[in-house]
């Protein structure tokens, strides 16, 4: 299964458009077809059925989580993948376990919370609102609050430094850093506009922000910018890679840059299309997630994935709501997304199944297209689907891996 999953993989960087599938395979995999399984012969050139797919698309979708609140605008991860944390419209904030979707802590506060993050160690939880709050994530209370501002002051983005011994903030009163041990602020950097987006670099030495007059780089020890960095548009959300060398940054037209630190203009542009609300690096650096929505009337949310190094889109997922906040989890593995009423977290090992599908559609007939849509809706329903008589014959007929995808995804029982 493990090389049979590797030849899958290459496959996935085949293009479609203008060359025949032999030209494909040649090119990618040359002298090589002859040694892949026949099921992956037959998966590369058959036609398959749009049902099948439609339904063997949702297979990546490891966990919706319905959240019975308002517009959710922030999430994220803890360190180590287990929990993820949100903040909500009207002043929710849940952390959840990832794996069964269950409730762990509910904090409340009395108005919107626009940005929440956990520090390093899962311990504690950051929101920014009207206020900023320090909270306790093992037994949910509050430690600290911290006052942005005046009384129409709002709090855009909060982030805590890698040892989680500072908090930076961000909002229509600038940009403030915080000892998270003191209610006073340590230093206050100066925004000609309202800032959206704030984050540190790997050490903690450094501070982006984004905002309507651009992105600028700050030194934490000084109140003067390092660097600035121009957008034709409000820049929604920023976000630093790793090792701090390079930043990423969205903006209201669509647009993500890429950004080496010591130098301002863009290495790379990518377009999304939409209205871009969050982006954020993977754990390497050599991904980025960004997360947005069609502004235009129908917003409608769509969330892409790139490759840093040649700028190429590696995937696309369309929502029907609003998507405000995306993120990864450390190890890269699966991404999280915020949309509207509800949380979706994306296996990406299974994502890459699904852009074998995406291309090649799928090479189920009909009949086998109709057990994966009775199998999808058996077990959304909560039950297991047990085939029995000519729906065990179909079954078997199935490729193997699409069979093995199928068991391990979905609850099916044969009964001879």
């Amino acid at each position: 299964m493990k090389k049979f999953c590797k030849k899958i993989s290459l496959l996935l960087a085949i293009g479609a458009a203008g060359t025949s599938i032999a030209q494909k395979v040649q090119e990618l995999l040359p002298g090589s077809w002859g040694t892949l399984p026949r099921d992956v012969q037959l998966i590369i050139l058959n036609d398959l059925t749009k049902d099948a797919f439609a339904y063997i698309k949702q297979l990546m979708i490891s966990r919706t989580i319905k959240v019975y609140t308002e517009k959710v605008n922030s999430v994220g991860f803890n360190h180590d993948g287990s929990r993820i944390v949100f903040g909500a419209s009207d002043g929710r904030i849940e952390i959840l376990d990832v794996n069964d979707g269950l409730l762990i802590h509910t904090f409340q506060q009395t108005s919107a919370v626009l940005s929440v993050e956990f520090n390093h160690d899962g311990s504690r939880v950051v929101s920014g609102g009207e206020t900023i709050k320090l909270w306790n994530a093992d037994n949910g209370k509050l430690i600290k609050s911290f006052e942005h501002g005046g009384i129409l002051s709002i709090v855009n983005s909060v982030v805590f430094s890698p040892d989680g011994s500072r908090v930076v903030s961000g909002g229509s009163d600038g940009i403030k850093l915080w000892d998270v041990d003191n209610d006073q602020p340590i230093r206050t950097f100066s925004h000609d506009s309202s800032v959206n987006s704030v984050g540190f670099n790997h050490d903690g030495s450094r501070v982006v922000s984004g905002g309507s007059d651009g992105m600028k780089l700050w030194d934490v020890d000084n109140d003067q910018p390092i660097r600035t960095f121009s957008h034709d548009s409000i820049v929604k959300s920023v976000d630093f890679n790793h090792d701090g060398s390079r930043i990423v940054s969205g903006d209201s037209d669509g647009m993500i840059k890429l950004w080496d630190v010591d130098n301002d203009q863009p290495i790379r542009t990518f377009s999304h299309d939409s209205s871009v609300h969050s982006v954020d690096f993977n754990h390497d650096g050599s991904r980025v997630v960004s997360g947005g929505f069609d502004v235009s009337g129908s917003f409608n949310g769509t969330v892409k994935i790139w490759d840093i190094d040649n700028g190429q889109l590696i995937h696309t997922s369309q929502h029907g709501s609003s998507v405000y906040s995306v993120g990864f989890n450390h190890d890269g593995s699966s991404i999280v997304v915020a949309d509207g009423k509800k949380i979706e977290i994306y296996d990406l090992q299974v994502a890459r199944k699904k852009e074998v599908f995406d291309w090649f559609k799928s090479h189920l007939r009909p009949d086998q297209a109709v057990i994966i849509k009775r199998a999808y809706e058996t077990k959304l329903r909560g039950k297991k689907l047990f085939l029995k008589g000519d729906g065990v014959d179909t079954f078997e007929t199935m490729p193997d891996y699409v069979r093995s995808l199928l068991i391990k995804s979905l609850d099916i029982s044969i009964l001879r």
